[in-house]
């Protein structure tokens, strides 16, 4: 299939109207991806296929490659690629080595995980970070094509960012540690240029989202383990749907209706529905992830 970009989606996605972004100088980060259009929530901007793509884990134990490693298999994979691709390739930026640019830091920067590989793309990699992003990308494994959707409402100029850093329940100083230490940024979005009372509420709310995230785990894992009595099992799913509307109210304070971490909160929860064996709660929460992932994806 023929790679997409910036305007016109392939396969199940259908044709989009072609110009919805472009690709251009953003200030003091360089380039970034910007919307030319008002496009709405959940909506296809494009899917891309990737320009060079190699296994997350090369080892038979499973490790991650070291860095000569990765970078000996990259050198292989682009030597290998046409001068189209190559050329593709070395325009992208390298945040390790800007002055004098190599393989190893171009892919570093610009690699993305997706269905157990680590792929780099011409327009997606493009794409700068935000801890409150506006778009999110999903790899559509039939296709090999790595769909973009916007996680909310975007206006005409705004620039399209995704995140870096998953899950996004770090602190601020702590999603800067990491930033810096994997892509060399310090990130100026919204989320991190909050200062105050405003900051300190953005942090707390970060940290509530990662310890009920994590409870919901624990529910699911002592369910397994030791299933209440049926006397109480109402009890229990009552509680796990307290867990959902709090947790996605806050989701939704803090991040907006973004529809990707919605369905991993309604998937989560299904699992403990499921491990209750409560099974009218785990179809409206298969349904729930369901609707959110294809807004998502």
């Amino acid at each position: 299939r023929r790679a997409v970009l910036c305007g016109t989606a392939v396969g199940r996605h259908g044709d989009i109207a072609s110009g919805k972004c472009e690709v251009r100088d953003v200030g003091d980060v360089g380039l970034g991806m910007v919307a030319l259009e008002s496009i709405r929530a959940g909506e296809l901007l494009f899917s891309e296929a990737p320009i060079l793509s190699m296994p997350t884990s090369t080892k038979a134990e499973g490790d991650r490659p070291t860095l000569g490693e990765q970078a000996a298999l990259a050198s292989d994979l682009l030597s290998k690629s046409d001068a189209s691709a190559q050329a593709k390739f070395w325009e992208l930026s390298d945040s390790f080595w800007p002055q004098q640019k190599t393989v190893a830091g171009i892919f570093q920067t610009n690699g993305m995980e997706a269905g157990g590989r680590t792929r780099v793309f011409s327009a997606i990699s493009r794409l700068n970070h935000s801890c409150n992003p506006n778009v999110n990308r999903a790899w559509q494994e039939d296709e090999g094509v790595m769909a973009l959707r916007a996680t909310r409402d975007i206006e005409v100029g705004e620039e399209l960012c995704t995140s870096y850093i998953f899950p996004l329940y770090y602190s601020a100083a702590e999603r800067q540690a990491k930033l810096q230490s994997n892509w060399k940024f310090v990130c100026r979005c919204t989320a991190c240029t909050q200062s105050g009372d405003a900051r300190a509420q953005s942090d707390k709310a970060r940290k509530e989202l990662a310890v009920k995230v994590c409870k919901l785990g624990v529910f699911r894992e002592t369910m397994l383990t030791t299933p209440p009595d049926a006397a109480v099992l109402s009890t229990f799913e009552e509680n796990l749907w307290e867990m959902v509307a709090d947790t996605g109210e806050l989701l939704k304070v803090e991040f907006g209706p973004n529809p990707a971490l919605l369905a991993n909160l309604f998937f989560d929860a299904l699992q403990v529905a499921e491990a209750l064996g409560c099974e009218g709660s785990a179809t409206e929460l298969a349904q729930l992830a369901l609707d959110a992932s294809c807004r998502a994806e």
